[in-house]
């Protein structure tokens, strides 16, 4: 699986179509796969009948009677995106004279549909200048340089444009280009200023030349202190060839013999980077200035495409092989990690230094105000819409307390306290009262029943009503209740201490003693009567009244429900089922159930006497 952080090399190879194909002595299997004849069989004469032998070279793409498109797309494809990454590549055609390599990497004097690739380059990094994000910007330039036997010359000039081949990474023009009409507007002005073979035949150039796209992109979000430096080299080498071969004989000796001394540092560099002996490159580079000028892009680290250009014919077989081998040895290079070249942009880094300013004194800002935990800061103000939030949360009015700093939490946990506390001194404070007046009861005997014999209204307006008495009666017992329970100038709260629960649990159960001992016994005079309240609070006797189980004489045991006309049940039997139940198995319940009808308020006060003892107690 390609890993996208190492460099990847890639070699092609594109087939001169003949009028006449030749097939015997190269052959094309699977469009990745050529196999070219053994030149010891055919230079043998005694091997003419022996069966035929064939170099297998292994490629990534073989292109024949193919489109300039369809060339395009699978050498330049991932090169832009990487170029905009700040990735380097290169692009080199090599082959023989007259193998069409100016044709695939220009193709200018053709119609639009025949361009060759660095147009079709020029062309595409536009269109994918436009979909970058709005905050990411890019800068194209263009220098175009030709090597010939005396040094270099700049394309991008007017005569005299030469100068010296060591210095034309410093020298050489960079002309910005705004658009792909000023792309290639520059490259067919470039292109005319090359020099060519004399010859009929078709345009032949003498010497190799570098076309440059040079890209910088920039992030102006300023998230990067750098901008990103890449290059896209297009070389067009010179064409390789043995002196005297009909495909060369137009051009001179000494260019031809320059073509192929290239070439073979080429191999050697190669071959050095096969074996990652790297020490060794340098002496290539400063040997061959086209090495020199191409420097890291020419190495593993760099995208590298190559397009080997090769004949089928006989007389060509050796350079075939040549290129073949060439190529193989390019193929042996292991891929190396990828390098970004950054470039420091002050700009921004003054940028992002400020920005990185402002979001440290933001942050000191809110660590400032989040971890004040100074109380006094809060104002009454603020205090109470704290209040008035935690009473909304605990009626559920609100979900969340929303708070500016600790000091808030913290003064939110306070009233929370403050909450509890006083919702648990509010309970022990109803207990208490409930206790006084169930000991107030106990205290002055059987309370009397609430019904009582109807009595003219003169009868009932001479005693005092029932409010007073009960209210003279709970005022007493209260006194006496809170002066022998709780210790004077000690109020008491529901946070105090264990200690405090304790002796409070115990002054109750000594109040419920001493009011059973001092409760009044029932005398003997009224053994068979009960004493009852009538309608304005006075006391008489009545005689008792017969419950239904004891129509006919016989007193049952044990009473039933079904024997009462109304449930013999209290009202806090809902909200405390396991007293009641308890309660139902004493003797008093028994016998006051079959009289319940006759007085059931006995029933009820006594249930909640025993409920109350049973409550603080558990």
């Amino acid at each position: 699986m390609k890993n996208s952080d190492y460099a990847d090399i890639k070699i092609f190879y594109r087939i001169f179509p003949l009028d006449k194909p030749c097939w015997d002595y190269v052959r094309i299997k699977d469009k990745n796969t050529i196999y070219v004849r053994r030149l010891q069989e055919l230079n043998d004469s005694s091997k003419k009948d022996v069966e035929p032998h064939f170099w297998e070279f292994f490629t990534d793409g073989v292109f024949h009677n193919t489109t300039q498109e369809h060339i395009y797309s699978s050498i330049a494809e991932g090169l832009l995106e990487d170029l905009t990454k700040g990735y380097s590549a290169t692009i080199a055609a090599y082959g023989q004279s007259g193998t069409g390599k100016s044709l695939t990497l220009a193709g200018l004097q053709l119609s639009s549909e025949d361009l060759g690739i660095a147009p079709r380059i020029a062309q595409d990094l536009f269109e994918y200048k436009k979909k970058l994000p709005s905050h990411m910007k890019m800068a194209i330039q263009i220098s175009y340089v030709e090597f010939n036997e005396n040094g270099a010359v700049d394309l991008l000039l007017k005569f005299p444009n030469e100068m010296d081949h060591w210095l034309v990474r410093e020298k050489m023009t960079k002309l910005r280009v705004r658009s792909k009409l000023d792309a290639l507007k520059t490259l067919f002005l470039a292109e005319a200023r090359k020099r060519f073979a004399d010859t009929n035949a078709y345009f032949s150039h003498l010497f190799s030349s570098v076309l440059t796209f040079h890209v910088t992109t920039k992030n102006e979000q300023y998230s990067e202190p750098f901008m990103r430096e890449s290059r896209l080299h297009i070389i067009d080498m010179a064409g390789v060839d043995t002196v005297g071969n009909l495909a060369s004989i137009f051009k001179p000796v000494k260019e031809i013999g320059r073509a192929n001394v290239t070439k073979c540092d080429l191999t050697q560099l190669f071959l050095y980077l096969a074996k990652q002996k790297h020490n060794q490159t340098n002496i290539k580079e400063r040997s061959n200035p086209l090495v020199y000028f191409l420097g890291n892009d020419l190495s593993a680290r760099s995208m590298l495409r190559f397009i080997g250009h090769i004949k089928t014919l006989r007389e060509d077989l050796p350079m075939t092989i040549s290129m073949m081998r060439f190529g193989s040895l390019l193929k042996r290079i292991p891929p190396e990690k990828k390098i970004v070249e950054k470039k420091g942009d002050i700009k921004a880094q003054a940028k992002q230094l400020s920005q990185k300013l402002e979001q440290l004194q933001k942050e000191e800002m809110l660590n400032s105000i989040l971890m004040n935990q100074d109380l006094s800061a809060l104002n009454e103000d603020r205090t109470e819409h704290l209040q008035a939030i935690v009473q909304q949360y605990l009626a559920n009015t609100l979900t969340e307390i929303s708070v500016m700093n600790v000091a808030e939490v913290s003064m939110v946990f306070r009233i929370f306290k403050e909450v509890y506390n006083r919702t648990k001194t509010e309970r022990l404070s109803c207990l208490m009262e409930r206790k006084e007046l169930t000991n107030a009861n106990a205290s002055s005997g059987s309370l009397p029943s609430n019904k009582h014999k109807r009595g003219s209204r003169a009868s009932r307006g001479s005693v005092p009503s029932k409010g007073s008495v009960n209210k003279t009666r709970k005022s007493a017992n209260k006194t006496k209740i809170i002066k022998g329970a709780i210790p004077e100038g000690k109020p008491f709260h529901r946070g105090h201490d264990q200690q405090n629960g304790v002796k409070m649990e115990n002054a109750i159960s000594n109040m419920s003693v001493t009011d059973k001992n001092m409760s009044p016994k029932p005398s003997s005079t009224h053994k068979d009567s009960r004493l009852s309240k009538s309608g304005q609070g006075s006391f008489s006797y009545m005689p008792k009244r017969k419950s239904r189980s004891l129509v006919n004489g016989k007193q049952s045991s044990v009473a039933t429900l079904e024997s009462i006309s109304m449930p013999p049940v209290p009202e806090a039997v809902l909200e405390n089922e396991e007293a009641w139940t308890e309660y139902k198995r004493q003797s008093t319940y028994k016998m006051l159930q079959a009289e319940y009808q006759a007085n059931e308020v006995n029933i009820r006060e006594a249930y909640n006497r025993f409920n109350l003892v049973h409550h603080v107690y558990s």
